[in-house]
């Protein structure tokens, strides 16, 4: 999914590089010399043809202490947060099209080799899944991971013990990258909802579209204006994920790109000022008692997001285009 010309570093243990032909070739011919099985086989070893299928991919490489046996799948795990936490840094700077056109998400499934290498190579491990296809992908440069840096996201790499908005965080961050990489938009909405509702739903008995409106408008409003026109935005983007699940065609009827862009990228800014740490909320109450305090008066406009001014002008303009249009 993603492509890296020149290596980069998202922090002390992980990486994301592109491997050449020689290095594969390298790899291979390590594995040959120095794993015993490999070494006295007659035939081409496994392992050894599987190294070789790295050259021209880009690879997310991490080091980690431990027994390879039992941290190959923890790792493998967090590469793949890392490869989501990547593609949603583009979210302002991408809309869906763009990304997907990348990705060539219509065409074939995706193909992944996963390697484990255990110290002096005497523990390997390999997987592969999906079909070959072409390469496309996102290219990873300075600008995407200045991205990643500064909306926060390097945070949910952290290993320390994650608190419940964290994990609630990350939750909502997987179906939003699922909603960015699904082809048919109506299925699209649904994910994108369910991402929306895992973050900011803290009881069964919430009213989804009033609710959510509420919260969304005031975590990211900056002003009076700007959240009455969010909850309006977050009201009509639910009219049509109503009309997906239960068949309406008149609630369907604003179903567009455009619409879901917005919904997509309001949830993320969500979700990094929820996470960004000068904001001090640490469970689902913290955030549920500062909506309330907004709800019945209090009216601050204190909350901290990592996301740019002009980020959030550019996307409080778009809403207002939308909105008018419709």
């Amino acid at each position: 999914m993603l492509v890296a010309d020149a290596p980069i570093r998202i922090n002390n243990s992980i990486s994301i590089l592109s491997i050449s032909e020689q290095q594969a070739q390298t790899v291979a011919e390590t594995i040959r010399r120095k794993n015993v099985f490999a070494r006295h086989s007659w035939e081409r070893h496994f392992y050894v043809d599987r190294a070789l299928e790295l050259a021209g991919r880009t690879v997310i490489e991490i080091f980690a202490p431990g027994d390879p046996k039992t941290i190959g799948d923890s790792a493998a795990i967090e590469a793949t947060l890392v490869e989501r936490l990547l593609v949603l840094a583009s979210t302002f700077s991408l809309d869906r099209r763009e990304l997907q056109r990348k990705f060539a998400v219509s065409i074939k499934p995706r193909d992944e080799i996963e390697f484990v290498i255990g110290p002096k190579f005497q523990f390997i491990r390999s997987r592969k899944r999906g079909a070959t296809r072409a390469k496309p992908g996102l290219p990873v440069g300075k600008k995407l991971v200045a991205a990643f840096n500064s909306f926060g996201l390097a945070e949910l790499l952290k290993q320390t013990p994650r608190s419940e908005i964290r994990a609630r965080v990350i939750a909502c961050l997987g179906w939003l990258y699922q909603s960015r990489t699904e082809a048919d938009l109506a299925a699209a909405v649904v994910k994108s909802a369910i991402a929306c509702e895992t973050l900011l739903i803290f009881s069964e008995s919430e009213s989804l579209a009033q609710t959510l409106s509420e919260r969304i408008a005031f975590i990211v409003g900056r002003t009076t204006s700007e959240r009455q026109l969010l909850s309006r935005t977050v009201k009509r983007f639910y009219e049509v994920r109503s009309g997906i699940v239960h068949g309406s065609e008149r609630k369907r009827k604003h179903l567009c790109c455009e619409m879901l862009e917005i919904a997509d990228r309001l949830i993320l800014a969500s979700a990094l000022t929820i996470q960004d740490p000068r904001n001090s909320w640490s469970t689902s109450n913290d955030v549920r008692l500062w909506c309330e305090d907004q709800r019945w008066g209090k009216n601050l406009f204190s909350q901290k997001s990592p996301v740019s001014k002009r980020n959030l002008d550019r996307l409080m303009s778009a809403i207002a285009t939308l909105i008018a249009g419709v």
